[in-house]
């Protein structure tokens, strides 16, 4: 049974060229499915707005990136507004927004509570690689255990030199599955440990500029 699918998600599906389709082996109804299994998936599981966020344990990466040990739960975090940046080095959007998410976070200051959440790589390779990560050399398998997700996530961290702390994702992708925030997402969750703002789907509603808006909502509030 067919769902009306979100306007950028629907214009992918009608505008897809046939010889992308065939790169990725796929019929357009194919596609239009896959995007209506994820779409349905969202609504089944991700917390809505008003709702209490839902709690994660991860890893407290260091700033280069190195395993600590040291786990964080975010429930404990709850008190100031809470901005959740999730994604990772292999995704191209998420890397053109990496600069300007260091900068709103240093531009809030001890106003909001800022975390990177790493998850499962986008576009790995032997999976779906992209042209952009084989032309800048962002090539990488996907990882099977946490030492393996970490060693990318220090080559993202170390890249743009983030000044929020990241945290790692378990190969349970627990955070991720929670928050449906593959391949990235943006959160902000109030003082009061509720939702207050929840980006759309990525990649076409991955809005950094909808995410200042709401987060100076919340600090002038």
């Amino acid at each position: 049974m067919s769902i009306e699918l979100p306007e950028k998600f629907e214009n992918i599906v009608v505008n897809a060229k046939q010889e992308w389709l065939d790169t990725r082996g796929k019929t357009r109804d194919e596609l239009r499915t896959l995007i209506e299994g994820r779409v349905i998936k969202d609504n089944e599981i991700s917390p809505k707005v008003g709702e209490d966020a839902p709690d994660f344990e991860a890893e407290i990466l260091d700033e280069q990136g190195k395993r600590t040990g040291d786990m964080l739960q975010l429930s404990s975090q709850i008190g100031l507004p809470i901005g959740l940046v999730f994604g990772s080095y292999t995704w191209p959007p998420f890397r053109d927004g990496a600069v300007r998410l260091d900068e709103l976070a240093k531009s809030f200051g001890d106003k909001i509570k800022f975390f990177g959440v790493y998850i499962r790589e986008a576009h790995a390779e032997g999976e779906d690689q992209v042209i952009r990560n084989l032309d800048e050399d962002i090539i990488f398998e996907q990882p099977e255990t946490e030492d393996e997700r970490a060693e990318i996530a220090a080559t993202c961290m170390l890249r743009y030199n983030f000044s929020f702390p990241m945290l790692l994702d378990g190969m349970n992708n627990d955070a991720e599955y929670k928050y449906q925030s593959w391949p990235d997402r943006l959160y902000i969750i109030s003082p009061e440990g509720k939702i207050a703002y929840k980006g759309g789907m990525g990649p076409l509603y991955f809005d950094v500029d909808e995410f200042t808006q709401e987060l100076n909502k919340i600090v002038a509030a």
